[in-house]
């Protein structure tokens, strides 16, 4: 998914906190309000003052508009709930304030974020295989946009970590773009998403384990599995939420250049033809990215 890419593929460029634990141009700059009646019809409706928000804020807001809410497991009153590679920890803080009787804990590389609450914890981490909470100690497990953080040889040990430290009948949920950078996809953006492959495969990651995520979740522990996608517009064809991810993508596309001149051969010229290109075609095309939500539920037989 682009904005995963952002973090790992930047270069020169001073990022907020990177992926783990324990955004001249065809899109419109102007205002486009969000008016009282549009908020009382969906009470998942994009906050009014969401330009104005910092970018994993903005996409929070996309997602939580685009997914009906926070999450999509059916879960009621969750106690202890744990967000893996948590960021700038906005879900961290919405969750807990969703669910003021629940203890909410975060954890990235860094725990330098503001702390809203008294149910709000975050937590450093190194690795992604380590996950430093006791056994049986969450009922929900959330992890979003890591997969292209992630080589696949990490993937089992992170389960294993999760499995343990849920309890049984925790809910564990997963979301994350599919690997195809957009569709329908024009020339410019297939030559965009080939350049993407590339660099993920110098880096050792598999673009296309995304897509087969629900693969490595072993049925015997987990049960009651369920993928569902959904589809990001991508333009101002799609409205004020189209806008905002075209905005995104944009940014994330001029985070690539250096790479894509220095890993890959492009000259400035190349690049520039692509990123001019391709907002025309989302516009043509109208382009779409697509989010998988996989969710799970944990299943202990000796309940340690």
């Amino acid at each position: 998914m682009v904005w995963r890419f952002s973090r790992l593929y930047a270069k020169g460029r001073t990022q907020q906190s990177e992926t783990f634990i324990g955004a001249t141009n065809s899109i419109s700059n102007t205002a486009i309000p969000v008016t009282h009646a549009d908020q009382a019809n969906d009470a998942y409706a994009l906050p009014e003052n969401i330009q104005q928000l910092q970018r994993d804020a903005v996409l929070h807001y996309l997602l939580r508009a685009l997914l009906k809410g926070n999450y999509r497991i059916p879960i009621q009153a969750p106690q202890h709930i744990l967000d893996i590679g948590c960021g700038s920890g906005i879900w961290c803080r919405n969750l807990a304030h969703q669910f003021s009787q629940a203890h909410v804990y975060g954890i990235d590389l860094t725990n330098s974020r503001p702390v809203s609450s008294a149910n709000v914890h975050f937590i450093a981490g190194q690795t992604p295989q380590e996950l430093p909470f006791q056994e049986n100690s969450f009922d929900f497990i959330h992890q979003r946009f890591l997969a292209y953080s992630l080589q696949p040889r990490q993937w089992p040990g992170l389960l294993n970590h999760i499995h343990r430290v849920a309890r049984h009948g925790a809910w564990i949920e997963f979301v994350e773009g599919a690997s195809e950078y957009c569709t329908p996809s024009g020339p410019a953006n297939t030559q965009l998403a080939d350049g993407l492959s590339q660099l993920a495969g110098q880096r050792g990651l598999d673009i296309d384990l995304i897509n087969r995520l629900d693969t490595l979740i072993n049925p015997a522990l987990f049960v009651n599995m369920k993928k569902e996608q959904f589809s990001l517009p991508l333009g101002n064809w799609a409205g004020l939420m189209g806008t905002l991810m075209a905005r995104e993508c944009l940014t994330y596309i001029a985070d690539q250049k250096t790479a894509f001149l220095e890993d890959l051969g492009y000259t400035a010229r190349q690049f520039d033809s692509i990123a001019q290109t391709v907002t025309a075609e989302w516009e043509t095309l109208h382009s779409t990215i697509t989010i998988n939500v996989i969710y799970a539920q944990v299943k202990k037989e000796s309940r340690y």
